[in-house]
């Protein structure tokens, strides 16, 4: 996942100046924490709200077609590898 970030709290203006680099690596151990919590959220109640049931139909139709009935069930059982690629765009208040 790739994204670019804009930090608005003024307080940590003076402390980004020179740990910017530093601080993005924080924030992607951070977000990546949090996504792999949110996968493993959804894989425990089954469900797939991100769609790779329509990636896996586009893509791997016989297998997906073997499986279509538990769906849910054998997402659950599925490994994901999250990589974040965070970057500090801006950083200051927005006026």
């Amino acid at each position: 996942m790739k994204s670019i970030v804009s930090i608005t709290e003024k307080f940590l203006e003076f402390e980004l100046l020179g740990n910017s680099e530093e601080m993005a690596n924080k924030l992607s151990k951070e977000m990546k924490k949090s996504m792999e919590a949110l996968i493993k959220k959804c894989q425990n109640y089954n469900i797939d709200p991100f769609g790779y049931g329509f990636y896996a139909r586009a893509y791997q139709y016989p297998l997906y077609k073997e499986a279509q009935a538990d769906w849910g069930k054998e997402l659950s059982r599925a490994h994901f590898d999250v990589e974040v690629d965070l970057r500090i765009g801006s950083t200051g208040a927005v006026e």
